[in-house]
């Protein structure tokens, strides 16, 4: 079995972060922008009709949870794509990079 060597590690340890931190990022991103999206519609709602601000059968803010959940359905696609994708094209970005200056060092070292 062939072990890792230390850049290889360090590129483990960063993916790992890279996906936790990611996954992070877009939960609190969904979070903020659902919010701000169900206050929104909550003010409109009070303000087209003002009686609807008391709590009751037609209240503004019965709708804000389902408001909220509804925001919140694309959030394990778009947190699987931002917190996993990159970390293949990140490894192949790198291994690429590395045989091209590898092959343009061999071409230096190369004795006519």
């Amino acid at each position: 079995m062939k072990r890792l060597n230390g850049w290889q590690r360090i590129g483990v340890i960063a993916s790992i972060v890279w996906a936790f931190g990611a996954f992070i990022h877009v939960n609190s991103w969904y979070a903020d922008e659902s919010t701000k999206y169900a206050i929104s519609m909550v003010k409109s709602c009070e303000a087209a009709a003002p009686e609807y601000r008391e709590p009751g059968i037609k209240d503004c803010w019965s709708s804000y949870q389902a408001n909220v959940a509804l925001d919140r359905e694309g959030f394990w696609a778009d947190a699987a794509i931002v917190s996993l994708i990159p970390i293949p094209v990140g490894w192949l970005t790198v291994y690429l990079i590395l045989g091209l200056l590898r092959w343009i060092k061999a071409g230096f070292a190369r004795k006519p």
